[in-house]
C-alpha cells in the first residue's frame, strides 16, 4: 500500500444544500468532515460506494504491532454501520457508545473493512 500512494485532488464546486442522504434543511459546512474517525496507527486506505450503490465502504489498516481502537463518529447521514469483508458482504453490526461513536478494536496489521448504511430522507 505504501508504494502506490497518490496525492488527493481537490476542486471547487458551487455550494449546494442537501444532497443524497442529507435532509433538505441540513447542509455540510466546509469546516465539517464527511467522515470523522480517530485511531493512532490506523491508515484509511479505502473509501468508496458499495458495488450495488447502496452503502459507503471504508477500509483501515493497522500499521502497528499493537491493537488499536478505531473510533468512528456517528453522523446524521448514517443509519447504521457494520463490519464487512473484502467481497463487500455484510457481517456483524457495530453498536454505538455514549459519545455517539462506533468503537472497534483493530488487531495488529489487520485490514478492516466497514460498511455504513446511508439514512434516506
Amino acid at each position: 500500500g505504501y508504494q502506490f500512494q497518490n496525492d488527493l485532488t481537490a476542486c471547487q464546486i458551487p455550494g449546494q444544500a442537501g444532497g443524497e442522504g442529507v435532509p433538505a434543511d441540513k447542509s455540510l459546512p466546509p469546516a465539517q468532515s464527511f467522515l470523522e474517525w480517530q485511531g493512532s496507527g490506523l491508515a484509511l486506505t479505502g473509501f468508496k460506494r458499495k458495488e450495488d450503490g447502496s452503502d459507503i465502504l471504508v477500509r483501515f489498516v493497522n500499521v502497528t504491532e499493537k491493537p488499536v481502537l478505531l473510533q468512528l463518529q456517528k453522523s446524521f447521514w448514517m443509519q447504521a454501520a457494520y463490519r464487512s469483508d473484502i467481497l463487500e458482504r455484510e457481517k456483524e453490526a457495530l453498536t454505538g457508545n455514549k459519545q455517539n461513536q462506533y468503537e472497534v478494536q483493530i488487531a495488529p496489521f489487520e485490514i478492516a473493512t466497514f460498511g455504513i448504511r446511508i439514512r434516506r430522507a
